[in-house]
């Protein structure tokens, strides 16, 4: 009751757009919602639900997963070019992995299960409408020499920003609300996957189009049942992993990768990350051939995943190529080398299928830490 009352406190001024096909699913809403928000509007297909976006700009979306005319997808994708700032919740028969894979990168509010479940839909329409916020865009980039500065003109302003984080590689995105700024740190509001996510890194980013660049933070302090934190150390930065084309993950223990001395002699390395055309490793000792833009000999060794194990005699494949080098950063003990390379063709399709699991994998690794 607590819940609803408080959903009908943040919703009598604001307008629904529910996109269903289902009847029975939209007698649910009209039934659950007709008293709660100001204005329920009902749309069949994604291409309708998208001119009645442009028309009534309102304040939440929910969308079946499945949409005739446009795909959810592509509905999502069209919403935010009009409202980047939209606050969308997807709801769907699907509860595969793959299915919340395609649909965690959108910057949705949540994807929930079907038959809904009237508590869980609850929580994620004040947590979207929280964020609802009216917006009062500067004209102009915020142009600072310093982060906190830079930081004060977006909270008088009550622009929204963006937290970027990730575990082992998976971004983890969602946006953010400037609670109070100190001299030396700041206090944002966000959801607490997000919170978890920044514990994970001890630090995150923070992205908005007013800022002139993104500014990183380190974490000082977290309150994950608030949907808290507290950045310190706060320092523009020229790139972001969200420029990355490829996310680029932490591998499993499984997969290996070896580097050789043009004699053949092998190299101790141990592999940081990888993506499909870029990888990192770690190296104690420096050979004197490792210079920026040369090409080096390296093996990489990976289970072949068990959906495709019918089609390979070894589980294990096997893959030689060259990489370049592309960046060498000396750490305290050790060189971080960046590699970008192309996988033989022969292994190109495994290879892929491996990322895509281990995408899966840790997807699902992030929900069980985030939950704990």
């Amino acid at each position: 009751m607590q819940r609803v009352a408080e959903l009908k406190k943040l919703a009598r001024n604001l307008t629904a757009l529910i996109v269903e096909t289902q009847s029975e699913t939209i007698d649910f809403f009209k039934e659950n919602f007709k008293n709660i928000f100001k204005e329920l509007i009902f749309e069949k297909d994604g291409l309708r639900a998208l001119e009645s976006y442009k028309k009534h700009q309102p304040d939440i979306v929910i969308t079946e997963y499945e949409v005739e005319e446009m795909n959810s997808l592509a509905l999502i994708k069209n919403i935010k070019k009009v409202n980047r700032n939209a606050q969308i919740i997807v709801v769907s028969t699907k509860k595969d992995a793959t299915t919340v894979l395609k649909m965690v990168h959108t910057g949705i509010v949540d994807f929930l299960p079907k038959p809904i479940d009237k508590l869980l839909l609850h929580n994620a329409l004040v947590r979207g409408m929280a964020m609802t916020t009216p917006i009062n865009a500067l004209s102009e980039k915020v142009s600072s020499e310093s982060p906190i500065e830079s930081l004060k003109a977006l909270e008088e302003n009550n622009n929204e920003i963006q937290l970027i984080s990730d575990y082992k590689g998976i971004p983890i995105i969602h946006k953010g609300t400037i609670v109070y700024i100190h001299k030396d740190y700041v206090e944002i509001q966000t959801r607490k996957i997000q919170t978890k996510a920044i514990e994970f890194n001890g630090k995150t980013i923070i992205e908005s189009e007013y800022l002139s660049g993104d500014i990183e933070g380190k974490l000082l302090s977290i309150d994950n049942k608030n949907g808290q934190v507290a950045l310190s150390g706060l320092k523009f930065i020229e790139y972001t992993p969200k420029r990355r084309k490829y996310a680029r993950i932490v591998p499993s223990s499984d997969m290996k990768l070896m580097a050789y001395k043009k004699g053949g002699a092998k190299i101790d390395i141990t592999l940081v990350s990888i993506s499909i055309n870029n990888l990192t490793f770690k190296i104690k000792h420096l050979p004197d051939f490792f210079k920026e833009d040369t090409l080096i000999d390296l093996k990489l060794a990976f289970e072949i995943p068990e959906s495709d194990l019918a089609y390979y005699v070894d589980k294990l494949c096997i893959s030689n190529f060259q990489g370049k080098i592309l960046k060498i950063t000396p750490m305290e003990d050790y060189y971080i080398i960046g590699i970008t390379f192309e996988i033989p063709k022969i292994n190109e399709d495994v290879f892929k299928k491996y990322l895509y699991t281990r995408e899966l994998q840790l997807i699902e690794e992030f929900k069980k830490f985030a939950r704990g």
